[in-house]
């Protein structure tokens, strides 16, 4: 008889995510957030029965990037009813740069906004992307190519595109 064993994380709370927007908020506005516990964390927990954690972080993510909210002042109480407008964000975030933006008759591998990050990518060169690469451009132009052109963003750009945002460095050591 085989056993298996699953080491599940814990998810995130509520409170978890209304602090993690208030971090946000903090980073974009410079100033604290000041957090009513009871609204936000109704809101909060609203969206957590229908988007999983992953889909809410880049739903908050997202949502720092809103033009609307920014003018509102960025409250988490209109979170709720940006959800329809900010998935598609989330879902391909290249979708955000217009079509005449982004050369679509280029081939991603020819275009020089997506061809060295694209290379790097592909030789699995990930230490040179994260040294070279500084803002968030590259990235959605790359993603929003390849979603045209492949009709899909590859794995393995997802991956290094959410190591880059996190800036974690890769330690390779040999199997002992």
């Amino acid at each position: 008889m085989i056993y298996k064993t699953k080491t599940r994380r814990k998810e995130w709370t509520a409170k978890d995510f209304v602090m993690y927007w208030a971090r946000k908020y903090q980073e974009k506005m410079g100033r604290r957030y000041f957090i009513n516990f009871m609204k936000e964390g109704a809101a909060m927990k609203r969206l957590m029965g229908d988007l999983t954690d992953r889909e809410l972080k880049a739903l908050i993510d997202a949502a720092f990037e809103d033009p609307n909210l920014k003018r509102q002042g960025y409250p988490i109480s209109l979170l709720p009813y940006s959800v329809n407008k900010l998935m598609p964000q989330v879902d391909n975030p290249g979708s955000s740069i217009p079509d005449w933006e982004l050369e679509l008759d280029v081939p991603v591998a020819q275009d020089k906004r997506t061809a060295w990050l694209w290379k790097r990518i592909k030789d699995r060169d990930y230490n040179s992307i994260v040294k070279v690469v500084t803002t968030k451009e590259p990235w959605l132009v790359l993603m929003g190519k390849l979603q045209h052109e492949k009709g899909f963003v590859p794995e393995l750009v997802q991956i290094y595109y959410e190591k880059w945002r996190m800036r974690e460095s890769i330690k390779r050591e040999g199997v002992k």
